[in-house]
């Protein structure tokens, strides 16, 4: 339109991400954009980075984030593993402490390049999950209860409580139930 034709041209264009870039950070490549009639010189091509979510490393920064389950045997008596890095390294780490649910641990300058500084790194955090068991083997029960001194009798006069689970529980829709001081509720029908 107004006399001007357009050419669509294609280029190769190699570029080089620093270390410690970031997702949604730009690239400016100059003179290489749409052709300005106007101004009578080429723009500017802004490329905005988008980074891909990787299975085991989560990004936050210059530093790393992995999750890592465990048994609860592996809590308590300890255990080593590897992490392939991302650039192929393999890490080893080795847990010779007791390790609780939720609890983190850190390996230092295992991060990401800081931007800005291709010297410095951030860290690497690792949060384990320990996973409990449904069920154990009727000796080691037994092993543990002696090796711990944990006395499950109770007094033949006395009977325990029936335990459940919260999902099984039917939030009071009978008609009838016991309130918690031992009077009888009724729940009477509007009519």
């Amino acid at each position: 339109q107004n006399g001007y034709k357009m050419n669509i041209k294609k280029y190769k264009i190699e570029l080089t991400v620093k270390p410690g870039t970031e997702d949604e950070d730009k690239i400016v490549i100059s003179n290489k954009g749409n052709y300005s009639y106007k101004y009578k010189k080429y723009g500017d091509l802004v490329i905005i980075l988008k980074q891909k979510d990787h299975p085991l490393f989560i990004r936050k920064g210059p530093n790393l984030i992995i999750k890592k389950k465990i048994s609860l045997f592996e809590s308590l008596v300890g255990f080593n593993f590897k992490i392939k890095h991302l650039d192929n390294r393999e890490l080893l780490v080795n847990i010779d402490t007791i390790i609780k649910p939720d609890t983190i641990k850190v390996v230092k300058y295992e991060g990401m390049y800081i931007k800005d500084n291709q010297y410095r790194k951030g860290h690497l955090y690792i949060s384990f999950e320990v996973e409990f068991p449904n069920d154990i083997n009727s000796k080691v029960r037994k092993f543990l209860q002696e090796e711990y001194k944990i006395n499950i009798d109770y007094p033949q006069n006395e009977t325990p409580v029936e335990l459940d689970n919260p999902e099984n529980i039917n939030n009071y829709d009978d008609d009838e139930y016991e309130e918690p001081n031992g009077q009888q509720h009724v729940q009477c029908a509007q009519q």
